[in-house]
């Protein structure tokens, strides 16, 4: 009985850990000063973040495309995403849905 515990302790403990690693990296700010450098920061996020956590980015990263008119080049586009966390530019997505106009 000792062990199953323990066990179940550690188990505890993996799954704690794994989630604060997750949010840690949702609160990294991305910083780049090209699109090829954003790109890449991209492909370390999917490294580190789960995968709920970077589909959820890439939506919202896709959504902001589509939806956000004063940055129709993709400089200027990425260039408003540069210094923001990926909870900020998810965040950010949400607020544009929360005042679209259907």
């Amino acid at each position: 009985m000792k062990n199953i515990n323990k066990n179940i302790t550690m188990l505890f403990i993996l799954i704690l850990l794994a989630s604060c690693r997750s949010n840690s990296q949702l609160n990294t700010i991305i910083v780049q000063s090209s699109p090829a450098e954003f790109i890449r920061a991209l492909e370390r996020l999917k490294i580190t973040l789960n995968n709920k956590d970077y589909m959820q980015l890439t939506n919202a990263i896709g959504y902001l495309k589509i939806v956000d008119t004063k940055h129709m080049s993709v400089k200027s586009f990425f260039d408003s995403l540069n210094g923001l966390s990926p909870k900020q530019i998810i965040d950010k997505s949400k607020s544009f849905k929360t005042h679209a106009i259907y």
